[in-house]
């Protein structure tokens, strides 16, 4: 279980814009090992749910993915590198591995907190809204590559 001092030190981590600032750590995504934000956010928010299950609770629950900069899982990040490999992207779609790991993450988050909903009984009475308020990658124009191009060319 993560605790509240590593919480904090992810955060300081997330807070300084140089230190995700090497290429390496943004591209060589966070190792399977070692924590990773949005699940960090994800526990906390099922550990919240399962506390206060017996009574009316309200939870606000907000990722920093998918959101600059682009960090997500290594092991994700390969697995759509592989897919990229054997079915490149169509002319009107993005294939950024990186991006697409960091949206798998929380689309695994929400599933999380869905399925905890459901193992509490408390799914018919939970109203869940989920959004997303940031645009999505713009390809700069030719040849398929995002504005935020993180695969190594």
């Amino acid at each position: 279980m993560i605790q509240d001092g590593q919480v904090r030190k992810l955060w300081r981590l997330l807070s300084r814009s140089d230190s995700l600032a090497p290429a390496a750590t943004v591209r060589g995504g966070v190792p399977k090992d070692e924590p990773y934000f949005t699940d960090v956010l994800t526990d906390r928010a099922v550990e919240f749910i399962e506390r206060h299950a017996n009574r009316p609770f309200f939870l606000y629950f907000s990722h920093f993915a998918v959101h600059v900069p682009v960090l997500a899982r290594a092991d994700k990040i390969a697995e759509y590198q592989e897919r990229l490999a054997t079915d490149p992207p169509g002319p009107h779609e993005l294939g950024n591995a990186h991006y697409a790991a960091m949206v798998e993450s929380v689309d695994d988050s929400v599933g999380r907190v869905l399925q905890t909903l459901r193992r509490l009984n408390l799914e018919q009475k939970t109203l869940v809204v989920f959004f997303s308020g940031d645009r999505r990658l713009k390809r700069t124009g030719g040849g398929g590559k995002s504005a935020l191009n993180l695969d190594p060319p």
